[in-house]
């Protein structure tokens, strides 16, 4: 499933604000002060959180005996595995031999967390600013999702690639693994919560953390207002939103024992802004930087960053295809038609997916640790503020 371009209710919290706890002797509530009431309600959901990811933790541990063994027990070679049932199947036994070693990326100390930073995975390959870190990317098979785990094997990370449409998926793998780098192909459905926990499930297996996660996942669909129908609304949901919502719970819970990571989720400038016949598609793509925002908030004590990416008009195959549906209909060629949204930029052209993945590196990168909660336009000037 190809990444393309084209708010959650919040209770809100006032300063000084005194919220009900629990009963005193007469009966009446007793009031804890607002921020003590915060606190309590964080730790309650990162206990949640933290539960919901004790299966992906404790295959942490027992991989750590893996990834202690000399580096030919990980041939750099693609290892595709093909269905979610098999991903289940990879168990390791071992118990946890944890060596020593660094994380990949600088870490202030209050955010060291206990021996789940400690993984011996050797450097995957020669150098560059991701070595020794694993990147997951969803949506890998086409268009920015491939173009990203390129980028991340060329700067040394080890990259699993999580997408529907295996075939490609495999081949981005391959040319990845190419690099220099380890890599593995995972056939995952991100409507499904169960292929996309039995993905992160394997990968842990695998390498015993996640140091980042590109949510890039995602499809494209639109029509006039009066012509959306229900099962379409539902499928770009659970595709572009609530995919990008599971992939994120999933991961923060080793992030989280890591005192560690970084979230990219890949968001739209539709998402921003919007345009005419397109209102499902923006939906999604809003409500995915209203996630980045919550989650940045939340897990930015635990030394996580999660950022959005809104690209603009991208050259990939769902673009074309899109602007090929669209010329028809104004009795125009797609290229046409693409021409015209490239002469809406500053810039006057279109974007590569190359040109997109460079920011979504930078955002995983040491350089932009303090930024996070943002959601970065990649429009080439179409919308200016």
């Amino acid at each position: 499933m190809e990444c393309q371009t084209a708010e959650a209710m919040t209770t809100p919290m006032v300063k000084g604000r005194r919220l009900p706890d629990s009963r005193n002797e007469s009966g009446r509530a007793k009031m804890r002060p607002a921020h003590e009431a915060r606190a309590i309600g964080l730790q309650r959901l990162m206990a949640s959180s933290v539960g919901a990811g004790r299966r992906i933790l404790e295959t942490a541990t027992r991989a750590s005996s893996v990834l202690s063994r000399p580096t030919a027990a990980m041939p750099s070679s693609t290892r595709p595995i093909t269905t979610s049932q098999e991903c289940r199947t990879v168990g390791l036994s071992s118990p946890p031999q944890v060596s020593a070693r660094k994380s990949g990326r600088r870490s202030s100390g209050s955010h060291r967390r206990g021996a789940y930073t400690c993984t011996a995975m050797s450097d995957t390959s020669a150098g560059g600013r991701f070595s020794g870190q694993v990147v997951v990317v969803t949506g890998s098979a086409m268009g920015i999702g491939r173009a990203t785990a390129i980028r991340f094997a060329s700067e040394g990370a080890a990259v699993a690639c999580l997408d529907i449409e295996q075939e490609k998926n495999e081949a981005t793998a391959a040319d990845a693994s190419a690099l220099g780098a380890q890599t593995v192909a995972l056939a995952c459905d991100v409507r499904s919560r169960a292929e996309q926990e039995a993905a992160i499930l394997a990968v842990v297996e695998r390498w015993g953390r996640i140091d980042v996660l590109v949510a890039c996942a995602g499809m494209y669909v639109g029509g006039p207002l009066p012509d959306i129908p229900l099962e379409r609304w539902d499928d770009l949901v659970a595709v572009n939103l609530t995919g990008v919502l599971v992939s994120n719970s999933l991961v923060s819970p080793i992030m989280i024992e890591q005192g560690r990571g970084a979230i990219i989720n890949v968001s739209s400038m539709a998402g921003k802004t919007s345009w005419p016949n397109s209102a499902e598609y923006s939906a999604t793509k809003s409500g995915v930087i209203g996630v980045t925002r919550s989650a940045a908030m939340e897990l930015g004590p635990h030394g996580i960053t999660v950022n959005a990416v809104c690209p603009g008009n991208t050259l990939t195959a769902m673009v074309r295809r899109v602007a090929a549906e669209i010329g028809a209909t104004l009795d125009m060629t797609g290229d046409r038609w693409l021409a015209m949204r490239a002469e809406d930029t500053a810039l006057k052209r279109l974007a590569e997916p190359e040109e997109i993945a460079g920011v979504i590196a930078f955002l995983a990168s040491d350089d932009a640790r303090y930024i996070t909660g943002q959601s970065i336009g990649v429009d080439g000037g179409l919308i200016l503020s």
